[in-house]
């Protein structure tokens, strides 16, 4: 992207905005159009955002929590699917829906292993 340094009165110019750069330690006026400025502070943004944020932390596998859906959760707690759909009715297993209310229904693994223990 070439600019041009203009020393005129940029309120006569269309279509165009001047910004003020600093070039060899001398500050100078550049003409450029809105699409330019716009790409150019898209451009400084990305560049801010991916140098001088945080790296995110890796997950902790431990604090992944496993769900289980009606089948798996039978299979550990030695019952019935339907024996599970009662417990979810009767709020001993809290429910996960993925996909909203009428999406599937997942179990946390943590709690059927405290309904085993007990």
């Amino acid at each position: 992207m070439e600019y041009r340094i203009i020393h005129d009165n940029p309120l006569y110019l269309k279509n165009a905005t001047c910004i003020f750069v600093e070039k060899n330690e001398k500050m100078e006026m550049i003409l450029i159009t809105r699409t330019d400025l716009e790409n150019l502070i898209v451009d400084k943004v990305r560049y801010c955002l991916l140098n001088y944020l945080p790296e995110p932390k890796p997950t902790d596998p431990e604090e992944t929590e496993i769900l289980c859906d009606k089948r798996e959760s039978a299979k550990l707690l030695n019952c019935s699917v339907s024996t599970i759909d009662a417990m979810r009715r009767n709020g001993t297993l809290e429910p996960i829906y993925i996909g909203g209310r009428k999406g599937a229904v997942r179990f946390r693994k943590s709690d059927l292993l405290k309904i085993v223990n007990k």
